[in-house]
């Protein structure tokens, strides 16, 4: 019967989801909209001795940005970033690229993570999956999985060097990103 019905056109629900080689259609992906330009011509230029240390406490995060690259929270990188298949109640992996803006170079050993929440109640948070970071070498990095337990907007932060204290030389940093989940 599934033949008759086209299994590919199935949605996939469920256990279903885990199912590498199932997908949504349409999958979800980066909200687009106006490009982020919150640095302006401001380069903050890090240093690696500044990662020890104690921080100034201001965690201050930024605004989501649309699409899928823009500038950290501090202006310290560039980032981008692309998915697997964006889907509710699926694994979904992040490939990100971090690079300075002083010096367009790659950067290693940032150990990204992720977190996000329900763009409109931020109470809704991702659920632990035992997400991990693999470096790819060239500043960059296969994060998850990530699933997301509910369709709508998500706000998506990436947290780099987070054993760094938070300070401005700092390596550590945050940007977050909007990102749509049908």
């Amino acid at each position: 019967m599934l033949a008759l019905l086209g299994a590919a056109a199935l949605p996939c629900v469920g256990a279903c989801a885990d199912d590498p080689a199932l997908t949504c259609d349409p999958a979800g992906g980066p909200v687009a909209g106006d490009p982020d330009t919150h640095c302006g011509t401001k380069v903050v230029v890090v240093a690696p001795s500044a990662c020890a240390g104690e921080g100034d406490g201001d965690a201050t995060m930024g605004e989501p940005l649309y699409n899928a690259e823009g500038e950290d929270d501090d202006c310290k990188y560039h980032v981008s970033w692309t998915a697997t298949p964006i889907c509710f109640d699926a694994e979904v992996y992040f490939t990100i690229i971090v690079a300075a803006r002083f010096d367009n170079a790659p950067k290693v050993g940032a150990a990204p993570t992720i977190e996000g929440f329900l763009t409109d109640t931020p109470g809704h948070v991702l659920p632990v999956t035992g997400q991990r970071a693999v470096e790819l070498g060239g500043g960059r990095y296969r994060v998850g999985p990530v699933r997301f337990d509910a369709s709508g907007q998500w706000t998506v932060r990436f947290q780099l060097y987070q054993d760094c204290a938070d300070a401005e030389a700092s390596p550590r940093a945050h940007i977050a990103f909007l990102v749509d989940v049908p």
